[in-house]
């Protein structure tokens, strides 16, 4: 890898830290699992922007609870609230995946959890 090259994945990454940052202010922000669809969607595509393979893995195994939740939720009728321990899966992931955004931003590096 070029130096050139390093420095556009460290900055590619940093973007894709502030977007998962952004996608996650956003779900925050909205009431029950409204908007659980949307960030599974957002986190689908930014794991697929990063350039590294730890940072990607990590925010995918978060983000396969996120979807996993959301799928049960499809399954009961879109419920306007989740059951309590789907949303204790939720708060846990989305509490890891800003951390994962936060290192993202900082480092362009996510590191393994």
């Amino acid at each position: 890898m070029t130096e050139e090259t390093g420095a556009r994945d460290v900055a590619n990454d940093r973007e894709c830290g502030e977007l998962l940052r952004q996608s996650l202010l956003e779900f925050r922000e909205k009431d029950g699992s409204s908007g659980l669809q949307r960030l599974v969607d957002d986190i689908e595509s930014i794991c697929r922007s990063l350039s590294g393979p730890s940072g990607r893995d990590r925010i995918r195994r978060h983000w396969w609870t996120l979807e996993r939740v959301y799928a049960s939720d499809v399954l009961r009728g879109g419920c306007a609230t989740l059951p309590e321990e789907s949303g204790k899966q939720v708060d846990a992931a989305v509490a890891e995946l800003e951390s994962a955004a936060g290192e993202l931003c900082e480092s362009g590096q996510a590191r393994a959890a």
